[in-house]
């Protein structure tokens, strides 16, 4: 199971608690077993090890539509680069595509950090929000953003 894949149903089933719909006994299991994949080194302050992905995202806000780079990621937050400036505390939707296929995940975002890495070039770290949503992109699509987004451009125009 890929990395962006275990990261969107831990998140779904935490999403699934909060709602107090309850966990079966499959699913409470399933979610132990993805905690653990997740559990931080000894002596780490994080909850959850961050794991390092190479892999392209599609970062949208307000006036901000750039792709990106995700660096590293964890249950609860990502580390984005080639990103440029946005400011702690936005609100941001991360369209990570998971590398070498057509899916793609959805994820709510805020910013935590940033810090310039080259003129007007930052990393970003994020604090993941919800459960992400999953979707398939045409083959032609691979790098550019979702059908969703496509048609509404389209629309507009």
């Amino acid at each position: 199971m890929s990395l962006l894949l275990q990261i969107a149903q831990t998140r779904a089933l935490w999403a699934k608690c909060e709602m107090a719909t309850g966990l079966d006994w499959h699913e409470i299991a399933t979610l132990l077993e993805l905690e653990a994949l997740f559990a931080p080194p000894l002596r780490d302050e994080r909850r959850y090890s961050r794991h390092p992905l190479q892999a392209t995202a599609h970062v949208r806000a307000g006036q901000l539509d750039d792709e990106a780079e995700i660096i590293d990621i964890s249950l609860e937050g990502m580390r984005l680069g080639q990103m440029p400036y946005i400011e702690h505390g936005a609100t941001i939707e991360i369209i990570a595509n998971e590398p070498g296929t057509d899916d793609s995940f959805r994820f709510k975002a805020e910013v935590m950090w940033s810090a310039e890495i080259d003129n007007d070039v930052y990393e970003v770290g994020v604090r993941l929000l919800g459960a992400p949503l999953q979707f398939r992109r045409r083959p032609s699509e691979r790098t550019g953003p979702d059908v969703a987004t496509r048609s509404h451009r389209a629309a507009a125009a």
